[in-house]
């Protein structure tokens, strides 16, 4: 079985990919391991944008994010939140 933080990596690297600086640096997830990983197993990573909240001069993102094996399965589950960053905008 391998551990529940390699497919919170996974989901930390698509949140990457989605928000680069927003995600690196004010990144925040809780995660809850549902369902265990076996060798062998595809795990791919999903998200998607819940809600946005004004936080003082920054909006930040709440996501729903999840794995899910080959057949379907949900093994991983959660809620992050990730700083927006604007286009060309330093952080």
């Amino acid at each position: 079985i391998a551990q529940g933080l390699m497919s919170a990596e996974q989901i930390s690297e698509m949140l990457t990919n989605a928000f680069g600086e927003g995600w690196v640096r004010g990144g925040k997830i809780q995660v809850t391991f549902i369902a265990p990983v076996r060798p062998g197993d595809v795990i791919t990573s999903y998200g998607k944008v819940t809600s946005i909240h004004s936080e003082g001069e920054r909006k930040r993102a709440e996501c729903a994010v999840w794995c899910q094996n080959q057949g379907g399965q949900k093994v991983t589950i959660g809620t992050a939140y990730a700083l927006i960053y604007e286009p060309g905008e330093a952080g």
